[in-house]
């Protein structure tokens, strides 16, 4: 508490109360003195304390009352109450306010401004503290918890209410409620990924130093149209970003395929996230360019795409290869912008698709049997092995061209035969395992709920973090293929091994083995795309570091950014993924059977556990109907019946002695 204040002095004490004995005497009997008797003084006061049957110097006294009825000298707290006063009660001095309370803690600071030095300067400090510690302070605000748990925040930002709550209070000693830490998470989080209205203003002068740290990087954002040409604003709609590291790289790589898949933004002006993603020489992802667009349809992917053919060098007539899910608008928007690229199908979204009308092992596996085979010929095989399971499930297959999903129509100018958009997936999926830990968890959709420039930073950050990661892997290898090449490579010479080949005298052999041209190392007839050089060269494109944001140079551009427009729906804002119908399904159906199985009395059924069997050790069975016991039972019956009878045999001898020695006797 400030007990001076002026321009020059501060004198700061301690209003604290400590358990202070306070003695009081009474009368005994017979003229005795009494013994002290002894009671509490602190912030609280003793009124309306009731004592009873106090004995004092050996002697029992009745009643005394501390706050109105008679009894002996009393005092408490500075506060004299006397037993010859009026049946009435005791008059009782007010009161005194709580400012005018003489403090019982020595704790003290006095701070006065020197003329000779010029500041402040402590002249007394009593650090020592002896009252009762109370954790209702008023100083504890939000504000001043938001300054305390900034670090915690910028570290973990997932970190729960609770364990911010519990670190104060440990730390402090004071009282936080939930709500005053949700305020103070919320602002300690605004402070460290930025506002998101403030960041749309600063995207200009983003881009500039991004440019600025790495040239020939490619950044084009789009407005939307202003019917004012002067108005000094304009409202930002799309972003899209090729960083010139991974445009150099993906160029080395060789392997002409993207896949494409969008995601959600989660924060205040949602929209979607558009990559695309590579696959490099060791079949890891290599993502290429990516953009923050308004939605997800026609438009926005038929301007990404041409954004991207302006960074790769694709024309309308380039035979390319893309892989997608088949997400809204981005079929027509590749016949558009590439009619002659090949366009592959996710075959995991077209089991998806299948999996309502079709459920069950067999029909999944028909169908990737029709998509890995090699040749037209196997997939006609394959397609007359699902017509002879099932008509329907033919001639809805049929309705897909081959060319989309079966590697039998896939042309071979990507070198690479996947058949799954898994590299998207990976680059999109969620996982709370942030990049705090390891870049291998660090995926780009946690920063989807962020500030637009702090999402896009994330973004960034995490390939600088991808190319260090897979820069250290290549250190510990060693050629000439990549990992994954030498493990598919090793596998073919392994079945190569049985093959019997006529060499024709040139350069190809007669029958399925490798095909080569007398090459001392057989790895050299793998393909440039899987080399461990080309590995190697594209990982030295890097991306370079940035300055931070009081550095950034200033845009020369005439207008200010605002954000886009958004409506707010009704309701809280949802971030869980919307489920499909057969995931929900699933969920109701796990559910019903959960609590079917719970019984309302009695023991709890064993239904759907699965049991061990005691004697083979195996599962699905119990020792009763384990065969092993049955043929252990069968071989101990056989031995058993063996020793019976020559148990018999044995006996039978004697016996017949026996009776031919009684009739020789007879």
């Amino acid at each position: 508490m400030i007990v001076r204040n002026d321009t020059s002095r501060f004198r700061v004490v301690c209003k604290g109360f400590n358990p202070k004995l306070v003695r009081f005497e009474t009368e005994a009997k017979d003229g005795a003195v009494a013994e002290d008797v002894t009671n509490i003084r602190g912030k609280t006061k003793a009124k309306g304390l009731e004592v009873e049957d106090v004995t004092v110097g050996g002697i029992s006294r009745s009643k005394l009352n501390v706050g109105g009825i008679s009894g002996s000298s009393l005092n408490i707290g500075g506060t004299s109450v006397n037993s010859a006063k009026s049946a009435s009660g005791p008059k009782v001095k007010p009161k005194p306010k709580k400012r005018d309370i003489n403090t019982t803690c020595p704790w003290l600071l006095h701070i006065s401004k020197s003329k000779s030095v010029g500041s402040w300067v402590v002249k007394t400090f009593l650090k020592e503290h002896i009252c009762l510690n109370t954790r209702d302070v008023r100083l504890c605000t939000f504000g001043w918890l938001a300054r305390e748990i900034e670090g915690t925040i910028r570290i973990n930002p997932t970190i729960p209410l609770k364990s911010l709550q519990d670190m104060i209070q440990k730390k402090f000693h004071v009282e936080i409620t939930v709500m005053q830490m949700f305020r103070a998470r919320s602002q300690a989080t605004k402070r460290v990924q930025g506002d998101y209205n403030v960041q749309y203003t600063m995207l200009t002068d983003y881009c500039e130093e991004l440019l600025r740290a790495n040239p020939g990087t490619t950044i084009k954002i789009e407005v939307e149209k202003e019917p004012n040409p002067n108005s000094p604003t304009r409202q930002f709609k799309r972003i899209y970003i090729c960083l010139a590291g991974l445009k150099s790289g993906f160029q080395i790589a060789g392997r002409n395929l993207l896949g494409l898949d969008g995601c959600f933004m989660k924060g205040p002006y949602p929209g979607q996230v558009l990559t695309a993603v590579g696959i490099d020489a060791n079949n890891g992802i290599y993502p290429v360019a990516y953009a923050l667009v308004e939605s997800e349809s026609k438009a926005s992917w038929t301007w990404f795409l041409m954004c991207l053919g302006d960074d790769l060098g694709l024309d309308p007539n380039s035979y390319f290869t893309f892989i997608s899910d088949r997400q809204k608008g981005i079929i027509p928007a590749i016949e558009k912008v590439y009619p002659k690229a090949e366009h592959r199908f996710c075959l995991r979204h077209i089991h998806k698709n299948m999996k309502p009308r079709w459920k069950g092992d067999v029909y999944k596996d028909l169908l990737w049997s029709c998509a890995s085979v090699l040749t037209p010929r196997g997939w006609e095989n394959a397609m007359k092995a699902v017509e002879e399971e099932d008509n329907d499930l033919h001639d809805w297959l049929k309705e897909i061209p081959p060319r989309h999903w079966s590697r039998s129509h896939f042309s071979g100018r990507a070198k690479c035969d996947v058949l799954l958009n898994n590299l998207c997936e990976v680059f999109n999926r969620v996982s709370e395992k942030l990049s705090r830990v390891s870049v291998q968890g660090c995926y780009m959709v946690y920063g989807r709920d962020k500030p637009i420039i702090t999402c896009l930073e994330f973004i960034r950050e995490y390939l600088m973090k991808k190319i260090v990661v897979v820069k250290k892997l290549i250190a510990k290898c060693n050629g000439p293929l990549t990992p994954a090449a030498t493990r598919i490579f090793d596998a073919i010479k392994s079945e190569a091994s049985q093959y019997t080949c006529i060499w024709t005298g040139g350069t190809k052999y007669q029958n399925q083995g490798l095909h080569g041209g007398g090459e001392p190392i057989p790895e050299r007839w793998v393909d440039q795309a899987y080399w461990y050089e080309t590995w190697k060269l594209v990982y030295e494109c890097t991306i370079e570091p940035i300055n931070g944001m009081d550095e950034w140079p200033k845009s020369r551009c005439p207008t200010t950014l605002l954000p886009p427009k958004h409506h707010n729906q009704i309701g809280r804002p949802k971030k869980k993924r919307k489920k499909l119908a057969e995931e929900l399904s699933q969920t109701q159906t796990q559910t019903q059977n959960t609590e079917a199985s719970i019984p309302d009395a009695g023991k709890l059924t064993r239904k759907g556990n699965t049991i061990t069997c005691e004697i083979c050790k195996a599962r699905g069975h119990n020792k009763r109907t384990c065969k092993k016991r049955q043929k252990k039972q069968d071989v101990d019956a056989s031995q058993d019946g063996a020793s019976q009878v020559g148990a018999s045999q044995s006996g039978a001898g004697p016996s017949e002695n026996v009776g031919a020695s009684q009739s020789g006797a007879v």
